[in-house]
């Protein structure tokens, strides 16, 4: 924000509304970020996504800035239905929307349930529109082209900046990096503690 003061000096978009839905995106990254359930992930997701949308079209009487803004939400919305739907089916297939125990559960059911594969699936493609990867792209030109130049700074880094942390940061159990422990952690650890003893105190295994 302090970076882009002097940029958007006798910008259209220098006004009150810019530094709102800049302080806006960058709480939806933050929550993003300590988001631990699918319902927390969502809500955060869509409140960034909502202040990406309007900061793409601050150039009110830029046509390329309305086109880019319009665009950006149609896609956004029809990314978002695919996300919900994927975090339905998962719910259906674990029964629980924390995302470190849908991790538990499918690590202790073989096979899977049918719902999880079209779940994943559902959540993949929505989160790929989002970040605009390849092949779900289309839009990303004339987003970029039609933003002014630091909205197209925040639109390229906010969503895939804070989908990449909130993913790592759900994988470690925690935005701290507290692990949650499985089942199948727990022969890992044993066997770890097994091979950090002395030779002579090592159980004999026949």
């Amino acid at each position: 924000m302090v970076l882009s003061a002097d940029a958007m000096k006798g910008q259209e978009a220098a006004h009150g509304e810019y530094y709102g839905l800049l302080l806006l995106a960058a709480s939806g990254m933050m929550l993003l970020v300590e988001s631990l359930d699918l319902i927390t992930f969502f809500i955060s997701l869509e409140v960034l996504s909502l202040a990406l949308y309007a900061l793409s079209g601050l150039l009110r009487r830029d046509a390329r800035s309305n086109e880019a803004s319009i665009k950006y939400f149609v896609m956004g919305a029809f990314a978002s239905g695919f996300v919900l739907y994927g975090m339905a089916l998962l719910y259906g297939a674990t029964g629980t929307l924390s995302i470190p125990e849908i991790g538990q559960v499918l690590a202790q059911k073989a096979p899977a349930p049918a719902l999880v594969a079209p779940g994943f699936v559902l959540l993949t493609i929505g989160l790929a529109f989002k970040v605009g990867a390849v092949p779900f792209h289309q839009w990303v030109p004339d987003v970029y082209e039609g933003a002014d130049g630091g909205d197209g700074v925040h639109v390229g880094g906010g969503e895939g900046g804070g989908l990449r942390r909130g993913g790592a940061a759900s994988a470690d159990g925690g935005p701290d990096g507290a692990r949650h422990v499985g089942p199948g952690d727990l022969g890992d650890r044993d066997r770890d503690a097994g091979d950090r003893q002395p030779a002579g105190d090592r159980p004999v295994r026949t």
